[in-house]
């Protein structure tokens, strides 16, 4: 081909589609092609007549590739205004199309080793590409541009239909892809920018966590809501990182709304158990019934048996594969969504025969990896309280667990006995997924008085002794916070509670601990509370 009269410039790292689109464009269109280094051979070897940078711009590229597209040939071919004769009689290549993606910092950040090391990382900084991108979006009047390969499809579509130009409606709608992509790319480097200076800042003083004067966010739009929490509210799902979206729906109509915001809940609460089959069953974001015990199936009935009632039209979730055993078990009462790592063929057989039941898989953590699977939930959490206003907190299990394990001490004169150190910390693993004021009362690793949400800790424990029953003799309370009275005290000794695990520091410890040494109670102080609101 001789003197086109417009070209398109190619510079990619996925080299994915980029010989069809390149051909289309050459072959169909009359576009003359202008590629960099690695994108020129691959053009070149598939057969097209490529120009090469260096005879666009008079110099090869330097700094070991640092520099190659920087240069006013390249972006006079690209930002000039068609129709102003003093911007085209500086363009020798009129650049219509633009296709370039960036070299891949997301994934050296997604890859630890590459991410630990600053000089590898630094180099995954594009800046010729970021600045090709951005001149061919603030130029959309006039050029397309290409920041992804799933965008090559519809820009021939467009042609074909328009008479080999593209359209003002498509130019814009790249553009704006190409800003977004842009976003999100210095979002993720001044992210990691921010992680590495605060890392030398704290050296080994974890306590000293301080954020960043600005925190950016990209959302990206995985999923639409038939409704929101209500149906007259419209809803979407969105992810920072949608690569990790890491569960899976195997059966059943979408998730809701309400679905997802109980999911979440629920496998946040049972990645706290890790080393026996343990169920929970989630109802308005808080658990109705939690257990562990010998098999899934045993685990789950003993979950159930908390609270029956509320769990109608719940969310259950597993940390164990689900097999037939616990399939049918779970068959006989309406539910929501069923959230587990596995499911057997015969388990599905059972489970897939329910009308309107979700069935959805997530990883577990196994043992090999050196991690608890609630280390999986780690990380900054968002909570927006007003149209203008978010919260921000971390969440490190590691760290509580640490914290507690250095506290942790019986505060009573009467010791705990081994059985209720476990229902303790069984207890106190429920607790923190309740809403404060949160009061666990729990046996033989079995929940059977939850509360959570109540305006007054005694309201609470009234309710938890009451729907335990008879179950609260000899069992274990747990609560998120201290007690400023010795009135909860009284109510657990009347229900014949024989230990009590919270985190103390109330103006009126003495009268409490006073009082269930009075009661002949043991009680264990964390030191750490758990509100959750």
């Amino acid at each position: 081909m001789t003197n086109p009269t417009r070209y398109a410039f190619i510079s990619v790292w996925d080299k994915s589609h980029i010989v069809e689109l390149a051909t289309a464009l050459q072959a169909k269109f009359g576009f003359g092609l202008i590629a960099t280094g690695g994108s020129r051979k691959t053009l070149e070897d598939a057969g097209l007549n490529v120009v090469d940078l260096s005879t666009v711009t008079g110099f090869d590229e330097i700094l070991e590739g640092r520099v190659k597209s920087l240069h006013p040939t390249v972006f006079a071919g690209i930002l000039a205004k068609r129709d102003k004769a003093d911007h085209m009689k500086d363009v020798t290549f009129k650049i219509d199309v633009v296709a370039v993606n960036l070299y891949p910092f997301e994934l050296g950040l997604a890859q630890s080793q590459t991410a630990e090391s600053p000089n590898a990382m630094v180099e995954l900084i594009d800046i010729g590409g970021s600045s090709l991108i951005r001149a061919a979006a603030k130029n959309h009047a006039d050029v397309a541009v290409l920041s992804s390969p799933d965008q090559y499809d519809a820009l021939i579509a467009d042609l074909a239909v328009n008479g080999g130009q593209t359209s003002l409606g498509l130019r814009k709608r790249l553009a704006l892809a190409a800003f977004q992509r842009s976003s999100t790319y210095d979002n993720a480097i001044s992210g990691w920018m921010s992680s590495q200076i605060l890392a030398e800042a704290l050296g080994d003083n974890a306590e000293a966590l301080e954020f960043p004067t600005t925190m950016n966010l990209t959302l990206h739009n995985i999923q639409s809501m038939r409704y929101g929490e209500n149906p007259h509210q419209a809803a979407a799902l969105f992810a920072i990182r949608p690569d990790e979206v890491d569960f899976h729906v195997l059966h059943g109509k979408p998730l809701s709304y309400n679905n997802i915001v109980d999911m979440e809940a629920a496998w946040n609460l049972i990645c706290e158990f890790d080393d026996e089959p343990a169920a929970a069953i989630i109802k308005h974001n808080q658990p109705c019934g939690v257990a562990v015990g010998i098999t899934l199936a045993k685990a789950y009935k003993r979950a159930l048996d908390c609270d029956p009632l509320s769990a109608f039209g719940g969310v259950v979730v597993l940390n164990r594969a689900v097999e037939e055993s616990t399939a049918k078990a779970m068959v006989d009462i309406f539910t929501e969504v069923i959230l587990a790592p596995s499911f057997s063929e015969g388990a599905l057989a059972i489970l897939q025969a329910k009308k309107n039941l979700r069935l959805v898989t997530r990883p577990w953590v196994t043992p090999e990896s050196g991690r608890h699977p609630a280390e999986t939930r780690d990380g900054l959490y968002l909570k927006q309280v007003s149209p203008n206003l978010v919260l921000i907190q971390e969440q490190q299990f590691a760290k509580a667990e640490a914290l507690m394990a250095k506290e942790l001490k019986v505060i009573s004169k009467k010791k705990p006995t081994e059985d209720q150190l476990r229902d303790a910390a069984f207890a106190w693993k429920v607790a923190k997924h309740l809403k404060s004021n949160a009061i666990v009362v729990a046996k033989d690793g079995q929940a059977w008085g939850l509360s959570g949400g109540q305006t007054s800790r005694v309201g609470a424990v009234e309710q938890a002794l009451a729907q335990a029953c008879e179950n609260a003799n000899g069992a274990v309370l747990a609560s998120d916070g201290f007690f400023p009275a010795v009135d909860n005290i009284q109510l657990a000794a009347q229900n014949r509670v024989a230990c009590i695990i919270q985190p103390a520091g109330s103006i009126k410890d003495a009268d409490v601990i006073s009082a269930v040494n009075q009661y002949d109670m043991a009680m264990l102080a964390t030191s750490v509370r758990e509100f959750r609101h």
